[in-house]
């Protein structure tokens, strides 16, 4: 993917927005959620409305597709409906291209445009004949997650116990202060990818991680200070086997963060874990 289309992409459309479909003279309202994947080689998208059938819901995968030089979506959604998007020009802030697929068991397709605007973007094209307009305006962060994102932002040590698993993390802001990517490296060479973001519906902050020896983890925060964040933590353990408890996050001071973990795995055992990191300074 070349250099110009991913930071369009991380600056532009990573993160969660709020949606207004127009399509004809029908109207609906939604959510859009889109993250990178492990790797940051592709980009995963769901969205949800509520039009006048009831809720439908789509999923879809964005990558570049070197052979034809493109950026390509593909996307599955309610009632067996399928499309493929490429976008053949990203010159500017207004990608240009064309979609084509199945809409209600028919085939179809048009031009179609998306235009990035930063804080919103809209995207147009022509559906079973009539102007189909999804505008899309980014969720803001609760000015807590924020501060919290400003506090992690930089590179750090951890160590991981009982694992006793250690190395480096570099969190970095995301779509304007509006999300936090996170990059692993430990000492025995296992890589992990992690993103979080504030999700408005649900008054949460939630976490999403992977790592390359299998591991994944996902953390939904319901409570934040400035000091200390709680909430539900579960996920994969690198040997396959599950877990699930209670998360509990705290900024011991500006250069030190620890969290700590107390819950079950798998099988039913207790289980703890603490995270300690100490911020590079230099």
């Amino acid at each position: 993917m070349p250099d110009a289309v991913r930071q369009t992409l991380n600056d532009s459309l990573i993160g969660a927005w709020d949606l207004e479909v127009t399509r004809g003279n029908e109207k609906s309202a939604g959510i859009y959620t889109a993250s990178w994947s492990p790797g940051e080689d592709s980009i995963r998208i769901e969205m949800a409305n509520m039009g006048d059938d009831g809720l439908s819901h789509a999923s879809e995968l964005m990558g570049w597709d070197a052979e034809s030089n493109c950026l390509t979506l593909q996307g599955f959604g309610s009632e067996s409906g399928s499309w493929t998007i490429r976008f053949t020009d990203t010159s500017s802030n207004k990608w240009k291209g064309t979609w084509k697929g199945y809409f209600q068991g028919k085939p179809d397709g048009s031009p179609c445009t998306m235009e990035l605007k930063g804080d919103s973007f809209e995207y147009r094209d022509t559906t079973d004949g009539q102007p189909l307009v999804i505008k899309a305006t980014r969720r803001q962060a609760s000015p807590v997650s924020k501060q919290w994102r400003r506090y992690l932002k930089g590179e750090w040590t951890y160590e991981i116990s009982p694992m006793n698993d250690k190395g480096t993390v570099t969190w970095r802001i995301a779509t304007k202060g509006n999300a936090l990517v996170g990059r692993f490296v430990g000492d025995n060479g296992v890589v992990g990818m992690e993103l979080s973001g504030h999700q408005k519906d649900k008054a949460r902050e939630l976490v999403t991680g992977f790592s390359s020896d299998g591991g994944c983890w996902t953390i939904e925060i319901t409570e934040q200070t400035v000091d200390e964040i709680k909430g539900n933590n579960f996920g994969v353990l690198p040997d396959g086997k599950t877990f699930r408890g209670q998360f509990v996050g705290k900024k011991v001071d500006e250069n030190h963060y620890e969290w700590n973990f107390t819950g079950n795995g798998g099988d039913g055992n207790p289980l703890t874990m603490t995270g300690k990191y100490e911020r590079k300074t230099e």
